[in-house]
């Protein structure tokens, strides 16, 4: 693969053992990667027919596909399959359970459009007509949320058992590891993300490959928003009231941006809009779209009690 070379291979020619190689990497400043690149079988989506599990506060939690190209061990992990090249460890062995990192990167690419008294347009259908983002737009909305999975060693629609995952080293840690006064300046730039945040953003990381739930399981929109509240200065139905004129505001076709958490459309239910707040994380379809999540008041008082006690108590 361009740009990259096998672990075990980048040993011989730096002539250092693997585990020698690994402690190395960890003292380059920024550190040094090892990758596992689980592309050897990919499905159409671009993702990898090797599945992992989503990790969060060190519990696993959803089933999701590995990235389709290169992603980087956590620092942990990358401890862990030292310990394991130093215990003889190989095969399919040496990978169960590493930890990889990856950042998301997404966001809108199309906006409602208004009339002139600021309503959302509907088509001939109902649904709401939409126009492209420009490139600056697009930049300014991206949503960046880093996140690990835990590899398994399981496959997802495939008969045949494909190549095992390799582990890889990119060629700038390479040339970094290797004697200057030999191979002269430095041939290769860094990977995006080493210098500035010690860890790369891999391309084919999309919306799809994750779980429908991965954005819920994060925090929903009013636990984020409530958490910033002067508890005494608000009680529970004035603070109902406020994240009620956000929705307004919104009306599903206007991002809103709550501290901590990704960029989200709200808009009242339509059925109870006095009780319930529909969410989704891109504009809403239509008048008719559902949405992606709920919010009650009900759920809203709960949240709001829960975390004014908790507050009481910090």
């Amino acid at each position: 693969m361009k740009d990259f070379y096998e672990l075990f291979e980048a040993g011989k020619k730096l002539g250092k053992g693997v585990s020698e190689l690994i402690e190395s990497l960890s003292d380059l400043e920024p550190s040094g990667k090892v990758f596992l690149d689980c592309s050897g079988s990919k499905m159409r989506s671009g993702v990898s027919n090797w599945l992992g599990v989503r990790i969060i506060d060190g519990v696993e939690k959803d089933s999701m596909a590995m990235p389709g190209k290169p992603a980087p061990l956590t620092k942990r992990s990358l401890m862990d399959l030292k310990g394991r090249i130093n215990d003889d460890e190989s095969g399919i062995n040496l990978l169960r359970g590493l930890e990889v990192t990856l950042m998301t990167n997404w966001g809108p690419t199309k906006k409602v459009v208004l009339d002139e008294e600021g309503e959302p347009l509907l088509d001939s259908h109902g649904s709401y007509v939409t126009e492209s983002l420009s490139e600056e737009e697009i930049e300014s909305k991206r949503i960046e949320i880093e996140f690990t999975i835990r590899f398994n060693a399981r496959l997802q629609g495939i008969i045949n058992r494909p190549p095992n995952p390799v582990l890889l080293i990119h060629q700038y840690d390479l040339e970094r590891l290797t004697d200057q006064s030999e191979i002269g300046p430095l041939q290769n730039t860094p990977p995006e993300g080493y210098a500035d945040k010690g860890r790369v953003t891999p391309e084919g990381i999309d919306k799809k490959s994750l779980p429908s739930n991965f954005f819920l399981d994060l925090r929903t929109p009013h636990t984020a928003w409530i958490s910033e509240i002067d508890f005494s200065c608000v009680n529970s139905s004035r603070a109902w009231k406020d994240f009620k004129e956000l929705a307004k505001e919104s009306m599903g076709v206007q991002y809103q941006e709550i501290y901590g958490f990704p960029p989200v459309y709200l808009k009242l239910d339509s059925r109870d809009p006095k009780n319930v707040i529909l969410f989704k994380y891109e504009s809403f379809d239509g008048p008719n779209d559902p949405g992606e999540g709920i919010i009650t008041k009900k759920a809203f008082s709960e949240a709001f009690r829960r975390l004014k006690n908790s507050s009481k108590s910090t």
